[in-house]
């Protein structure tokens, strides 16, 4: 298993967050993160409310551990292609990149 994945399994169930309840706690928190990578912790917070996890209260190390799973996630993509947390995203507001030589 992926270490930053374990991590942050093994630091959410910590937490309390149910064993079973993880990878859709995950992404949530990847979807937070992909939509904005500059999210701060009360945000972070507020965006798991409003997905329907009431009790959930992140810290420092939960929101740097989502951090390096979307960027690790963003590193290993194939350039093009949609990444698994931005389904939901609307084509406009995904921002774009541009190589430059």
């Amino acid at each position: 298993m992926n270490p930053i994945i374990r991590n942050l399994a093994d630091h959410l169930s910590a937490m309390g967050i149910p064993f079973k309840r993880i990878p859709s706690c995950v992404g949530a928190l990847s979807c937070i993160v992909g939509e904005n990578p500059s999210v701060s912790l009360p945000e972070l917070n507020e965006g798991m409310m409003a997905r329907g996890w009431k009790d959930f209260e992140g810290d420092e190390q939960t929101l740097t551990l989502a951090l390096l799973l979307v960027a690790e996630t963003l590193l290993e993509a194939d350039a093009g292609k949609r990444m698994w947390f931005e389904n939901h995203v609307r084509r406009e507001d995904r921002p774009t990149l541009r190589l430059v030589q």
